[in-house]
């Protein structure tokens, strides 16, 4: 009888180590997708096509809470860090300074969000726009 209570517990014990060990090895959907890529897009405002088509860079930060955007100075020649959100899939910042910036003008990226495996789009707001964060424009596109 005591053979079988040991075998019980010792199975159970192992049992619930293998469960925990699995749940930490399970990474959030955004890591599970590499966002390193480059992605075709369009910049629209209103729903309107204003430029495009251009692409943009994504890099995961070492530390996997932010990713660099960067549009290889096509469309506003702008490269920013920009806070993920790895539970539901997106991304946003506010007022993260555009690294190309020669004044270093900030940028707002609003509502970002990777669509199934292979689309992106995100708001975006410049501070060194005509009327400062006044227009926001919609980057949509699809991973080349």
């Amino acid at each position: 009888m005591k053979k079988i209570i040991h075998f019980i517990i010792i199975s159970f014990l192992l049992l619930n180590v293998a469960c925990e060990s699995e749940s930490e090895t399970i990474e959030s959907p955004l890591k599970d997708r590499s966002l390193n890529g480059v992605w075709i897009v369009k910049a629209y405002i209103e729903n309107k096509e204003l430029f495009g088509p251009f692409s943009i860079e994504t890099q995961l930060t070492p530390e996997n809470d932010s990713i660099i955007i960067n549009d290889t100075k096509t469309f506003w020649g702008f490269q920013v860090k920009v806070e993920t959100k790895n539970s539901n899939n997106t991304f946003e910042t506010e007022s993260s300074i555009n690294e190309l910036s020669k004044v270093g003008a900030n940028i707002n990226v609003m509502g970002g969000q990777i669509i199934g495996k292979d689309s992106i789009f995100f708001d975006m707001q410049f501070e060194d726009d005509e009327n400062p964060f006044g227009i926001t424009y919609q980057i949509k596109g699809h991973r080349k």
